[in-house]
């Protein structure tokens, strides 16, 4: 698998998660972000 060019943070809360990362376009990296942690941490974390 090619090296993701773009990450896209995902907040789980949002009303349509499915769609969301069904619809992420090829050389996107969706990372979905853990509720009980830091969002600022885990961005901080992946990069």
């Amino acid at each position: 698998m090619a090296r993701a060019s773009e990450i896209l943070f995902v907040d789980p809360s949002i009303s349509d998660l499915e769609t969301v990362l069904s619809n992420v376009r090829p050389g996107v990296e969706a990372i979905l972000l853990d509720g009980r942690q830091a969002p600022a941490a885990q961005m901080a974390a992946a990069l």
